[in-house]
């Protein structure tokens, strides 16, 4: 994920994946149970670690809160929840 002007890794668990979606959606709820811990205010989305290091930051656009992320293809067989 990209914040400050640098990429950072980041996994996520127990994903979806919907090839037909137009945009790419994420659960705070499910990030929640992780020790991940969510602030949300009129300008922005702060996703932080059980460490309070941040996770991921994202700007309020048109009424959706937004952040910059790459799907880096994993080194290992994965199980794929595939929706259609």
């Amino acid at each position: 994920m990209f914040y400050s002007g640098v990429w950072h890794d980041a996994i996520l668990k127990d994903v979806w994946y919907v090839p037909d979606a137009s945009t790419q959606l994420f659960s705070v709820k499910a990030a929640a149970p992780n020790g991940n811990s969510t602030t949300l205010n009129e300008k922005e989305i702060v996703i932080r670690r059980g460490d309070g290091t941040i996770a991921a930051s994202g700007k309020l656009v048109n009424d959706l809160y937004v952040w910059a992320i790459r799907v880096c293809i994993p080194r290992h067989a994965v199980e794929v929840r595939l929706a259609t």
